[in-house]
């Protein structure tokens, strides 16, 4: 997240799903605005991420622009 403040300003994170995907990860679909710092150009993109947990906490999050990739990350059909 410290990455995107670097290059975007008025960033927000909305989540609209969230599945289970087994027993440690979790299937996030989530939409982010954001402006470009520099350019004033507006950012409005739907994303999906596997997170995945170990002890009852979320240690790793990968992001994906689809929700097919995000699936075949985690190698369901």
């Amino acid at each position: 997240m410290e990455d995107l403040d670097e290059v975007f300003t008025d960033t927000h994170q909305e989540t609209i799903s969230l599945e289970p995907a087994g027993s440690d990860r979790v299937l996030y679909e989530g939409r982010v605005t954001a402006r470009g710092r520099a350019s004033g150009v507006p950012l409005d993109v739907q994303i999906w991420a596997v997170w995945e947990f170990r002890d009852g906490k979320a240690y790793r999050g990968t992001a994906y622009l689809s929700r097919a990739e995000a699936v075949g990350a985690l190698g369901q059909p």
